[in-house]
């Protein structure tokens, strides 16, 4: 059979335009979704938190229902320095294929992987709980976000961490935090994405309390036991004397 009688015009055409679909379904709308989703995160995200933001890279597949976000750091409020307050190396979300259309997105699972968080307490406020005022006093938002609320089956900050700068000592302390799980956020009304980062802070701050309470607890006491082993040092060396 001849290749010529294969590949008709008619085919040849309805090939072609296969091809086509199918790039700007696997190739075209997930690297424009990602570059969408980046530039808004980039040019709102600073307004609506009150501190930089900065993020590496977005993939969403509308196909697959699948979105993952590399290195997302936020900086700093106003009066709590230059540094960082939350660093999210890796965020993989998971829904329906074309959910992100909707104007309401049910999304099956998010999980933001090794979170770290920069606690800095200035007086009685610190800069995390400050960015949750920066939030849900905001207004700032665009227009392919205004009409869309979110509901969340699963939301998973795994494996957290803090770095906490206790004034007793010069130098900072990292520790680990235990998972933050939360479910079915929004099931009983969707949430504006301001509303959803402004509950996952507010999830946030009691276990970082706690853990920080527990830390200083144990710092004041090493401390203690080190000023005793010293004091004890010093009288002896005196009686010898």
């Amino acid at each position: 059979m001849k290749i010529s009688k294969i590949f008709t015009p008619g085919k040849t055409v309805a090939i072609a335009v296969a091809v086509i679909i199918m790039t700007l379904l696997f190739v075209v709308l997930p690297l424009s979704l990602g570059s969408i989703a980046k530039n808004i995160v980039m040019e709102y995200g600073p307004d609506a938190i009150g501190a930089d933001v900065v993020l590496n890279h977005v993939y969403i597949s509308a196909l697959s229902g699948k979105l993952k976000a590399t290195d997302l750091e936020i900086g700093n409020p106003k009066s709590y320095g230059r540094g960082f307050s939350i660093k999210a190396p890796s965020i993989k979300a998971t829904a329906k294929p074309f959910a992100v259309f909707r104007k309401e997105i049910v999304i099956d699972s998010v999980v933001v992987d090794n979170m770290l968080i920069n606690y800095i307490k200035a007086g009685k406020a610190d800069n995390i709980d400050a960015l949750r005022r920066n939030v849900d006093k905001s207004t700032s938002d665009s227009w392919l976000m205004k009409d869309r609320k979110f509901v969340i089956k699963s939301l998973l900050l795994k494996s957290p961490r803090v770095i906490w700068h206790p004034p007793i000592i010069k130098k900072s302390v990292t520790f680990d935090l235990p998972d933050i799980h939360m479910t079915n956020v929004g099931e009983g009304g969707a949430l504006s994405s301001s509303e959803v980062m402004s509950l996952i802070i507010s999830k946030m701050l009691p276990p970082v309390s706690r853990a920080i309470s527990l830390n200083a607890e144990q710092l004041k006491s090493d401390t203690e036991n080190k000023a005793r082993k010293v004091e004890s040092k010093v009288k002896q060396f005196f009686k010898r004397k």
